[in-house]
Formats: structure tokens, C-alpha cells, sequence
């Protein structure tokens, strides 16, 4: 039999080069396009695990139907259990650890004195607060009485060091992460504390992972946190950058980034530079970028076209979205 002629393939086009929108530099190209291809390398094998699979188990035992387990059963339970598990009136004894010590655990926050450094609290996932007079050589519980261990952000007022602001509620979106009820606040340098704005009353965020205090005037607060929505306990609890002008007594949600559910997890006011302030956002589809209030300066997220407005400072911080409220 005759030799067949192997079939042409049609030879590829070389794509067209993708233009940037009108006012992006250049040098901002391969940000807003996407990189330089990398070459194929050799794909290891997945390391297997359960992990995943267990937490689920362990958070649906606790919250299902819902993302998050109803943080009132737990504050109920815990003032339930004081009373019926008092301490005789003469018990003088203390406790021990023996172990395991191969348990981890983890902090969320850190904060310092402005001018003692060394002065330090910390706050744990599940443990409470902690303060250090020494620089971390000795801690000591300075959280015994409250509702709730869970916590989420500290911040020291720059103005009054006496002042200190705690966020519960673990903002770190993994299936262990347990909410809170709110905002406190110590005005005797966390000897004791105060809940100072509700969860479900004033709608702040279950789960705070950062307060900001504005240098230049101690009664503007800013705080960022997480939500589940529908998906929650409560059914609107929604996470986002919250403001206050009154020192935290009342709180308004800022919906210029979107009318829905976003997070936030960073928010630093400018040090020397009165009025300006850089936050980070994440959402889900897109968040319109209307109004003098909002100027985007760096993105990373997929819509990033979206985002960007003309004479923008474009880096890689994927996937998200950082911006500065003026």
C-alpha cells in the first residue's frame, strides 16, 4: 500500500498583544495582563491528607446547618457551668500543666505601649488576652471574666496608652475559627475590660480581625472583619470596614466598596498625614469604585481592570485589593 502523506495541521497565529487601558504606564503592563508564561515543571506528587475533611466534620457538629456555630449557646454554657461548677469556698490549689505540649496554638494579635515599648498584650485565637511588662520574659492573664476567649484584634490608643480596644472573634476564615460578641474596651490598661459595642446589637463584625485608631483624633475608630451573610447563625452578619466617631458607643458600615458582604483584615491610618488612610479589602465579583471617598493604588484581584483608575501605583499583592480612603 501506497504511504500516506501525514495531514498538515494549520500553523497557529501568534496572539495579538493585549493593550493596557488608557492612563496605565508601561511599566504596569505585566501587572494588569497577567505575567510572562513560566516553563512547565515537573508536578510532585500531592502529599494526601485528612485534614480537611476532619475539620469540616468538627465544625458541622458545632454549626450545622449554618457556617459558623451560634456564639450565645457557647457565652450560656460557660455561665452555666460557673454555677454549677463552683470551686468550694476554701479551694486554694492551682493548676499544672502536664501536658500534652505538642498542641499547638496560635495568637492573632499583638499591640505595645507607644512609649514602653516593652509593655505588650496579646491576644489569643481561644485563650484571651495576655500582657507582658517585660518584653514577653512573663505573661499574665488579664482576661478571666469575660463572655467570650475568642479573640481578634487588639489596638492601644496612641493618644492614652491606658486606652485599649479588643476585638473578638477569630477573623482567620478557617473551619476552627470561632466568633465573638463585639468590641471591648479597657480603660485602665486591661485590668478591666468593658463590651463596649455588641455584635448583635450594633451590627459590628463576629469576627474583628483589626482596629485602627486615628493618630490625629482618638474618637475616630476604624475596625475590619469577616461575616458569613446568610450563611451565619444570625442570618446578617456581615463583615467589612466599620467607622465610629464617638470613641466606638456607635458604628456605621462603609458600603463604598460593595453594598454586599466583603472582608477586611488590614486597616493603618497615615502617621503624619492627617485624613488619609490604607485598607485592605476582599469580595467576591466586583466592587465599583465611585466617588472622591475612594482612590484604588494597588491591585491584584482578577476583575483588577474593574478596580483601577488612572495614574494608579500597580504591584502584585493577589488577591487582594488594597486602597486608600481619603
Amino acid at each position: 500500500m501506497p504511504n500516506k502523506k501525514p495531514a498538515k495541521t494549520a500553523a497557529r497565529k501568534p496572539a495579538r498583544p493585549r493593550r493596557p487601558p488608557a492612563g496605565v504606564a508601561k511599566d504596569d503592563v505585566e501587572v494588569l495582563l497577567g505575567p510572562v508564561p513560566r516553563t512547565r515543571q515537573k508536578v510532585q506528587a500531592a502529599r494526601l491528607t485528612s485534614h480537611k475533611a476532619r475539620s469540616r466534620w468538627f465544625r458541622t457538629r458545632a454549626a450545622w446547618p449554618v457556617r459558623e456555630a451560634p456564639v450565645h449557646k457557647l457565652v450560656t454554657e460557660r455561665l452555666r457551668v460557673e454555677k454549677a461548677l463552683a470551686a468550694p469556698p476554701n479551694f486554694t490549689a492551682r493548676w499544672e500543666c502536664v501536658g500534652p505540649t505538642n498542641i499547638g496554638g496560635r495568637l492573632t494579635c499583638l499591640a505595645y505601649h507607644p512609649k514602653h515599648p516593652e509593655r505588650i498584650w496579646a491576644g489569643a485565637a481561644g485563650g484571651g488576652v495576655w500582657q507582658s511588662k517585660d518584653g514577653g520574659q512573663n505573661w499574665a492573664s488579664c482576661w478571666n471574666d469575660q463572655d467570650i476567649l475568642n479573640i481578634g484584634s487588639l489596638a492601644v490608643d496612641p493618644r492614652n496608652a491606658d486606652t485599649i480596644y479588643c476585638g473578638t472573634g477569630e477573623a482567620n476564615l478557617s473551619l476552627d475559627s470561632y466568633p465573638g460578641v463585639g468590641l471591648y474596651n479597657s480603660k485602665d490598661a486591661g485590668r478591666s475590660w468593658q463590651l463596649l459595642a455588641s455584635a448583635e446589637r450594633s451590627g459590628v463584625p463576629s469576627g474583628i480581625g483589626v482596629i485602627a485608631i486615628d493618630p490625629f483624633n482618638s474618637k475616630h475608630l476604624l475596625i475590619g472583619g469577616v461575616g458569613y451573610a446568610e450563611v451565619s447563625f444570625a442570618g446578617n452578619s456581615f463583615g467589612g470596614i466599620y467607622a465610629s466617631f464617638d470613641s466606638g458607643v456607635s458604628w456605621e458600615r462603609l458600603t463604598f466598596i460593595s453594598t454586599e458582604n466583603y472582608w477586611c483584615h488590614s486597616i493603618v491610618f497615615h502617621p503624619t498625614k492627617k485624613g488619609t488612610v490604607f485598607a485592605t479589602s476582599l469580595n467576591k465579583g466586583r466592587a465599583a469604585a465611585s466617588g472622591a471617598r475612594l482612590t484604588v493604588v494597588r491591585s491584584g484581584n482578577n476583575s483588577r481592570r474593574d478596580y483601577l483608575q488612572p495614574h494608579s501605583l500597580v504591584a502584585r499583592v493577589s488577591p487582594l485589593v488594597v486602597q486608600r480612603l481619603k
